[in-house]
This record gives C-alpha cells, structure tokens and sequence, in this order.
C-alpha cells in the first residue's frame, strides 16, 4: 500500500475473503443498507484472495477463518511475508472467537461474529479498523524518516544496564566512542574511552539516571581519549532512566541516550564567538599595539598554545606586535619564536603553501618533515620543531601594495588540529585588521568614517551572535525530541508531544529567519509590499483574536477602541496583521506582570493612525530615537535578536506610512502609526491594482 489514504480514491475498496457466497452477498447487501460506499471484490479461495492482493491495492480485507486451501492465520502469514500493508478484520462463527484472538496475535485488526452481523456495526468497524490503520501507517513512516534523519546526523545510541554494570552502543555509537559494535562494555572500560578530566561528571550523570527513577533527561559534553588515528572527538552524551513496572514496584531497568559528535559544532561556534570578540576588540580603541595584544589574548590560550601578530608600523622600520601564549608550550621557546617572526621569520607570512596552502600559509600537522618542506632545513625549522608543534597555521594579513605582516598560532595538544574553517576565520580576522590598521593610518581623527566602519563590525558580529545562540539551541531541542522518538519507547501521547516541540522549535526558527530576510531585503531596497482594498476594523478584530491566547498566558488584558466608520486602506493584510503582532508583543515584553494594552484607531487628515498602548514603566526620552534601529535593544533587555521594531518600520514604511513612539515614564508607552487613506474617487481596479490615489 503507498504512502496516501483511501481518502485518496473515489471510494474505499474491500476484499471479502469467505468461501461461503451467502455471507459474501449478506456482507454487500448490509453495507448498501446503510449507504457505505465501498468498491468490493470477493474471494472464495486464499488463491483467488493472493490474486487480487497482488495486482491491486485494498482498504481492508474480511477474512473467513476456515477456507477450502487453507486458513486465515495462513493468509495472515502471507501477507507479512510479501510486506502487504493492509488490515485484515476476521468473521467469526459460533464459537471461533478463541480463533479470532489467535489471528489478532498473529496481526488482525480485529473480529466480527456473523451472527451479529449488521450494517451499521460492519460499517462502523470499518471505518475504525481502516483510520486506525492510516494513522498508524503514518506514524510509522513518520518514525522510519526520523531514524533516517537521525542515523543521517551522526547520533549514536547507547544504553547502560544497572544490574550487570555493563554499557552497550550502536554502529554509530561505537564509532564515536572507539569501542567494537553490539558488545558489552563494562562502565569503567566505557569511562576508559573518556579523557580523564571528565570522566568524574560522565560516571556521574550515568549512576544518577540509573538511581533515580524520577531523573529528567540530562546530559553532558566530554572529550574522548586519543584513538589510533589521532582522532580526539567531543562528544555530547544524553541519558534518562527507562523505568518499568508500577507504584512500588517501579525501577530503572536501563539508562538510554544519545551519542553525538559535536566536534565541528564546538568549534564552529567558537569560531564565531571569536569573531564576534576579535569585532569588538577591533571597534575599541586606536592604540595599534594595544589592539594587537587584545587579539592576541582572545587567541591563546583558548584557540592556541602561542599567538603572535606582526605588523609594520607607522614609521619605515616600526613593527607593531602583540602575543600571547598558554602554559602548553616551553617559555624559552615561546620568546625565540616571537623574535624570529618579528624579524626575519616575517617571511613566513608569504611562503607558497603547494598542497597545504589554503587562500594563504596553513601547515596543520608539525612534523619536521612538513616544516623543512615549508621552510627549507636549517635554524627556523629547528627552531619550530623545538616547540613540539602538534599543529601550526599563519595567515597573512593583506595590505594595499604588499603584505603587511601576519598572524602565527601553533598547538602542542593533539586534541587541536588546525583545519581549513580554522584559516578561514583567520582569513577573515586578518581582513578585519588590515582595515583597522588602514583606518588608523589614514583616518585617524575622522570621527564619522570611524564610527561607520565600527557600526558594521558590530552589526556583523552581532549578526553572527544571534545565528550561533539563538539557532543553536531549538537545533539541541529538535535533536533530543527525535532521539527519543527513534528509541521507540514513548506512548502514542508522548510521540505527539515530542512532535509537537519539533514544530513549535522549527516555527521559532522560521521566525527569526524569516526576520533576518526581512531586514536584509529593506536594507538592499528589495522589500516589497502586496498592495489591496482592507477594511481595518476587520483587521484589528482578527488581529486581537489571534493575539488574545498571548495576553492571557502573559496575565494581561487586551481591549479596543475603534469608531464607527473607520475609512478602507490599501494595505497588504498579512503585513499589516505582523505589525500589530509586533507591537503588542513588544507590549507584553515591557509592561511587567498583569499588563493593559490597548489597540486604537482614528482616521486623521489623509491617514489612519492605529496605536498599541501598553501600561509598562515607560521610555527614557534618550532611547527613543533607537528602538527602531535594527539589533537594537535596551539594556537588560532577555532573548530576542532586536529585529520586531525595525521590521515594523520598514513594513509601514512600504505602505509609505510612518510609525513613532510616544512615552511617559511609570505610565507606559504609545506605539503609533499612519497608513494613507484610499481616495473615494477612485475605482475599485485601481485599489485592487494598488495605484497610487
């Protein structure tokens, strides 16, 4: 059967499946009574029944038990054997009903007893036992996709079992743990695949799930030992208790959870943590030494063992530096290769890279071998082999006419391997310094220039904050509720409602990437508005049903006012539905516990001016002038990328209104905007094409 209901096709077709022609006809013949509309097909044989399951589809078959070749339970055996899915209801006799439980073991639906045939309970079970059966084919399917999804992502599964001390793990599981698939691994040789500093909180996660029957899903992030390949992984661990029996007889039988490598996660999100300091080191401040040391500190010894940055100075023979190092590397060693970089091992920077170079100089594993090949053999290759270099990566820092110097990190730790995303963020780091150091050199003292190449880094970096942050974990969340849905353990109740979190996580995703698009098209002028008659006491009666569930869960109240006779607009319904939800949300975020807010309307001049009133502690008069600058938002301000204010400006404004704020503190604040009027004198094909009146 394919993936569609009989919703499908024109009518419901059934296989009437009895060797007895009476019951085949009282069956049509009870069905028609009661109007069920169904194509049947009848079988007197298991023959002439595989025969028509072969060549066509079917809703639902009634089965007779005993048939001339063979039985139901027979039938039953076929059909799971060759992957039909169709639901089968077995018609009983007298006494078969013995029988009939036997066939619903062995994968019926259900049983009639022909003595109590009638149409109405035949169409009844019917109905039921086919439902029943799309709902759970769905479900299935739903399930197979999630495993694929999941299986897809890398995840592993793994279990441990109290009463033996024994772990186990899937394939994929085992991968990432290093440990050989489906054997069981006693928890201190599990514990062994762990690096050391952690395994005290990973043993403790684990022997807490399986104490305590009440324990949440928890989990953890570790790093693993070193494996064979030099592979060293974080991993993030989840586990929960799977309890059985009931009242006082309940227990932890096994803790379950999830295996995940969240290695390039970690690091990505590291990286754009880093941007997103290097950014603001960069935007404070003109001291070029200064800056460099700052850069440097962010780097090591977080990202690297040894940072050095060298560039040339203001004067001819001026170079600015700034380094920092971890307690990984020898200091007598550290200080020779700050001397060198910052003198003749400047070269360094533009040294050509064949196979390993990426865009500019990157060396990911320090052998000698590999640094003789970059270096050529002699005093600077020693020099860096010294330092027991694990790996190595520069990066040059780009200038107008030539290099202006560059960027060395090395690492003494295997866990640290330099890969290609790494040049890139410090490809772009050096961009982001080359442009600071231009500034600097040629428009110190020009405070507008500065101020507008600030503001874009911190738009920039800001931007990468809210992706990293506020994408991060809804995709945490949609991760675990699968999981659990791919351990096959919850009720149908408990499916729904991991369901149910996927999609309200995936809408908030939506949301605030719907939001980011938005601003980007206002902002390159690409933002378009479609343009119809609207009638706006209409709009503001829809918009306060759907916010109403908002205001109540927020112990508010929501009221309008409107007068009678409020003139139409030409709006773009959708849009102008957004603002309002914009504003009365921004409401509901400020107005403290058991907020008012209040929506109006008035027509004025040539406009409608429609307002939310809220009745929070107000606006200070210097903040006003921002709320409606993108990225924005106060000081204390939780959650939320500060993008609603900006897109309601730039939504209003697309309609060539305006929008403002009025505000008294401890009264609360007047959100206001205007819309033109549709002119009376024209038609209604220019209001539905949106000409301008």
């Amino acid at each position: 059967m394919n993936d569609f209901t009989h919703t499908a096709r024109d009518e419901v077709r059934i296989l009437v499946v009895d060797d007895d022609a009476v019951d085949r006809l009282t069956i049509r013949e009870e069905l028609d009574h009661v109007g069920y509309e169904a194509a049947i097909e009848e079988a007197g044989t298991l023959e002439v029944a595989v025969h028509h399951l072969t060549a066509d589809d079917f809703d639902c078959v009634l089965l007779d038990y005993n048939l001339p070749d063979g039985t139901g339970h027979d039938f039953l055996e076929w059909i799971q054997e060759h992957g039909i899915e169709v639901p089968v209801i077995v018609l009983t006799g007298q006494t078969d009903e013995e029988i009939a439980a036997r066939l619903m073991s062995a994968g019926a639906y259900g049983y009639l007893p022909k003595r109590k045939l009638n149409g109405a309970e035949l169409r009844d079970r019917l109905v039921s036992v086919i439902g029943s059966h799309e709902s759970r084919t769905a479900l299935e399917r739903t399930r197979e996709r999630l495993e694929i999804a999941v299986v897809s992502s890398g995840i592993g599964i793994w279990e441990y079992d109290p009463r033996t001390g024994n772990a186990q793990c899937d394939v994929a599981g085992c991968h990432l743990m290093g440990l050989s698939p489906d054997v069981e691994t006693p928890l201190p040789d599990f514990l062994a695949r762990v690096k050391q500093d952690h395994r005290a909180k990973v043993s403790t996660l684990i022997l807490n799930a399986a104490e305590d029957i009440d324990a949440k899903r928890t989990g953890t992030e570790f790093l693993t030992e070193l494996d064979p390949e030099g592979v060293v992984r974080w991993i993030e661990l989840s586990a929960q208790p799977a309890v059985r029996g009931q009242g006082d007889t309940r227990r932890v039988a096994r803790v379950v959870g999830t295996i995940a490598d969240v290695t390039s996660q970690r690091r990505e999100a590291n990286r754009l943590r880093f941007l997103a300091q290097a950014g603001a080191a960069l935007a404070n401040g003109f001291d070029p030494a200064d800056t460099l040391h700052r850069l440097a500190e962010l780097v090591a010894p977080a990202w690297a063992d040894l940072c050095v940055i060298a560039t040339p100075g203001g004067g001819p023979d001026e170079v600015w530096v700034g380094s920092a190092r971890g307690p990984g590397i020898d200091a007598e060693v550290a200080d020779r290769i700050e001397a060198w970089v910052t003198g003749e091992g400047r070269s360094i920077f533009t040294v050509p890279g064949e196979d390993e170079r990426i865009g500019s100089h990157l060396i990911v594993a320090g052998t000698r071998e590999s640094l003789e090949t970059r270096l050529g053999q002699g005093a600077s290759a020693t020099l860096l082999t010294d330092a027991d270099i694990a790996s190595m990566v520069t990066v040059a820092v780009p200038g107008p006419d030539q290099t202006n110097g560059g960027i060395l990190l090395i690492s003494t730790h295997p866990e640290l391997r330099y890969a290609g995303g790494d040049l890139l963020v410090l490809e772009e780091l050096a961009r982001r310094l080359a442009t600071k150091l231009e500034s600097v050199r040629v428009y110190t003292g020009v405070d507008q220039a500065r101020a507008t190449a600030e503001s874009a880094l911190k738009d920039r970096d800001y931007l990468l904050q809210v992706i990293s942050h506020d994408l991060r974990d809804p995709i945490g969340t949609i991760l675990g509720a699968a999981s659990l849905l791919q351990m096959d353990i919850l009720s149908e109740d408990q499916i729904k409602v991991q369901a149910g979190v996927i999609q309200r996580v995936g809408s908030r995703m939506s949301e605030l990437v719907e939001g980011l698009l938005d601003v980007s098209r206002m902002e390159a002028g690409q933002f378009r508005v479609d343009l119809k008659p609207v009638e706006l006491d209409d709009l503001i009666a829809e918009s306060a049903t759907q916010l109403q569930p908002a205001v109540t869960k927020a112990g508010g109240t929501l009221s309008v006012e409107l007068p009678a006779g409020l003139p139409n607009i030409l709006g773009d319904r959708p849009r102008l539905l957004q603002v309002i939800a914009n504003l009365v949300g921004n409401a509901l975020k400020h107005a403290g516990d058991e907020p008012i807010v209040v929506i109006r309307a008035n027509a004025r001049a040539q406009e409608v001016q429609i307002s939310v009133q809220d009745s929070g502690p107000g606006i200070a008069p210097e903040k006003t002038s921002r709320l409606f600058e993108r990225f924005w938002q106060d000081e204390g301000t939780v959650g939320g990328a500060g993008l609603g204010l900006a897109i309601v400006k730039g939504i209003v404004e697309a309609h060539s209104g305006r929008i403002w704020v009025e505000s008294t503190p401890a009264i609360g604040s007047v959100f206001t905007f205007g819309l033109p009027i549709v002119s009376e004198d024209r038609s209604p094909a220019e209001a539905e094409a949106g000409t301008p009146a």
